[in-house]
């Protein structure tokens, strides 16, 4: 975000094209995300990890070298590709490898990890915008997405019990019947192709009928401490870092909150059951609580709504950075919302 205004200037272009570069890069990773989910659930969590990554390092490396802004905005979505199997693939590994009363808490540590990293982010960017220009932002991009490709290549193991068990039977059928072809392939890939054929990445727009506000806080912010509190770009990635102990705070509680409803919930089941053969068997709502979800939103839509009105009347830029960090920054991964929400679907689709 801090060097938005830089490749205005270099490109001279409107803010409007500038925050297409943005805007359209979240809403590409929204789309995508499902479709690189349900290939990873056929063909296993490994193999999408090297494509993403692949995408990652070339969009970047054309980021890096765009002449105008609509070379960058193509690789920006390029990029996106890439970006958009993070989230997904991350959380369904978490999902096969650890327990149902583990979820909630390693859930918050993963989201804390993308939170520390969208906290420092700005402020490391800001820094390379302003001392080296923002071209080197994709630049070091390219060089720890290239490490990270060629670690995932090396060293991560397939997570997805289904492919492992898959590359398993190929394998023992293969030196059985000494064919190296098996029904392995056909059978992931019926697999996948009905799995993929029954998501529709785009019925998320249905979103778009009501204001994005988390889009329009996050790009208001750099214009407003850029423009009107007249901040370098260095010091706008500063004030992102506002948030980012409400953030992990809220994120680790959310995790915390989760595993402590789930586990209470199920021995009620294991005491109230009085068929054996149904104790404590778990059901998916166990992971949702009205009450912390009710006073998540309440303090999100009361920032939002601070954060607009100090920026319209012109108070001073501190009330800005505390409605952020009360809002966008406290509940933005909103963790009290999206990691129960985000643990009741796996539990659903796992029923499934």
């Amino acid at each position: 975000y801090p060097a938005l205004p830089s490749i205005q200037a270099e490109f001279n272009t409107t803010t409007t094209v500038t925050n297409m570069n943005i805007s359209v890069h979240t809403l590409m990773i929204g789309l995508l995300s499902a479709i690189w989910g349900s290939y990873a659930d056929g063909y296993g969590r490994r193999p999408i990890f090297i494509a993403s990554n692949a995408f990652l390092v070339c969009g970047n490396i054309g980021s890096a070298l765009a002449i105008n802004n609509w070379m960058l905005l193509a690789f920006r979505i390029i990029t996106a590709v890439g970006a958009a199997a993070s989230n997904a693939l991350g959380a369904g590994m978490i999902n096969d490898v650890f327990e149902d009363h583990q979820k909630g808490k390693v859930i918050s540590w993963f989201s804390c990890a993308s939170l520390y990293t969208m906290g420092f982010s700005p402020f490391v960017g800001g820094a390379l915008n302003q001392y080296l220009g923002w071209r080197w932002i994709f630049w070091i991009f390219v060089i720890v997405y290239g490490l990270l490709w060629i670690t995932i290549i090396l060293l991560l193991p397939e997570t997805n019990p289904y492919a492992r068990h898959q590359r398993r039977q190929q394998q023992n059928d293969s030196i059985e019947s000494g064919d190296s072809s098996s029904t392995y392939t056909t059978e992931i890939k019926g697999r996948t192709h009905k799995k993929a054929s029954i998501i529709n990445p785009f019925s998320s727009l249905k979103l778009l009928k009501f204001p994005n506000m988390l889009l329009c806080l996050a790009l208001s912010f750099t214009w407003a401490y850029s423009n009107q509190y007249h901040f370098s770009s260095t010091f706008v990635g500063l004030f992102y870092l506002s948030g980012l102990v409400g953030t992990t705070t809220a994120s680790y509680l959310g995790g915390f909150l989760s595993d402590k409803i789930y586990m209470r919930r199920m021995e009620r089941v294991k005491n109230n059951s009085t068929n054996e053969n149904e104790q404590g068997q778990a059901y998916p709502e166990m992971r949702l609580s009205q009450s912390v979800i009710f006073v998540a939103a309440f303090v999100l839509a009361v920032s939002y709504v601070g954060y607009g009105w100090g920026i319209e009347k012109n108070v001073h830029f501190s009330a800005g950075i505390i409605c952020q960090t009360f809002g966008k920054r406290c509940l933005y991964n909103i963790t009290c919302i999206t990691t129960f929400t985000y643990l009741y679907i796996e539990h659903s689709l796992d029923d499934c």
